[in-house]
């Protein structure tokens, strides 16, 4: 965009401020001594000399209209220099007004541009809903209808594959065994039976499905009637545990008095119990 020097006649001095008679303005690419032409009008068809002389009054003796970025260099009749601008340019470039209504004026970083005002849909009869978009326009929405349908998913839980949603059931889930995968976390639980043992104590030695990184927490609970004939429940507890299995022990001893430990029934049936286990996956 063509733009003329400001003050189209400015006066010019000496660096001790007397008029600069004979005078010149040198124009040239900024930080370059490449010349950079200079123009009369503002259609930029009549070209100026460059240097652009001053006359006996210090005045240009052209119009000067510029396009681009220069450095003016003035300089006094004998060639010595009085100052150097770098960077001397006009205002950017506007975008056309045609059509535009409506927008406001933006920029890409390099250029302006028009761009369209984006306002949120009326919000009168919306009330508990989200605000979303298809990708262009924005609108309101039911949140439940951002979900898939749950009809006939019970016992599935909701995940996506980076772009839709999707209700998938828990591998290898079903009423006695499963697990969990949440992070690096992995959650494994089952039901498994333990012996009878005739004594106050038994075990039973239980395999991950899946191994872990390193040893798990593990979670024991007997299920059941007692399995004892006075129907005495069991004490549970892991008394071994490593990343690929576990061993779950139960006695029947209260851990008090000998005495009270010795008068306890014996596990005279076998019985089951519920584990779960957490830790890190392999």
């Amino acid at each position: 965009m063509a733009f003329r020097l400001i003050n189209p006649a400015p006066q010019f001095f000496t660096v001790d401020g007397k008029v600069l008679a004979g005078g010149n303005l040198y124009f040239t690419d900024t930080g370059t001594s490449n010349p950079r032409p200079t123009y009369a009008d503002p259609g930029l068809s009549a070209e100026n000399t460059n240097p652009v002389i001053l006359d006996a009054s210090g005045r240009a003796n052209a119009d000067i209209w510029m396009d681009g970025v220069y450095r003016v260099v003035l300089k006094d009749s004998s060639g010595a220099t009085m100052w150097t601008r770098d960077d001397v340019q006009g205002p950017a470039d506007l975008p056309g007004l045609a059509g535009q209504e409506g927008y406001f004026l933006s920029t890409d970083g390099e250029t302006l541009i028009w761009k369209p005002v984006l306002q949120v849909p009326d919000v009168s009869g919306q009330a508990d809903k989200i605000l979303t978009n298809d990708g262009a326009t924005p609108y309101w929405a039911d949140p439940s209808s951002q979900l898939p349908a749950q009809t006939g998913h019970a016992g599935q839980f909701l995940t996506t594959d980076g772009t839709d949603a999707s209700w998938a059931a828990i591998a290898g889930a079903s009423s006695t065994s499963g697990s969990i995968t949440v992070g690096n976390q992995l959650v494994q639980f089952g039901i498994d039976t333990a012996p009878s043992s005739g004594g106050k104590t038994t075990s039973k030695s239980v395999t991950f499905p899946t191994a872990y990184a390193s040893a798990p927490r593990v979670f024991i609970q007997p299920n059941g009637s007692g399995p004892t004939p006075s129907g005495i429940y069991v004490r549970a507890s892991a008394l071994t545990i490593n990343a690929g299995n576990f061993t779950a022990g139960f006695s029947t001893a209260t851990g008090g008095t000998s005495a009270d430990n010795y008068s306890r029934s014996n596990i005279t049936s076998s019985f089951t119990f519920g584990w779960l286990a957490v830790g890190t996956k392999a």
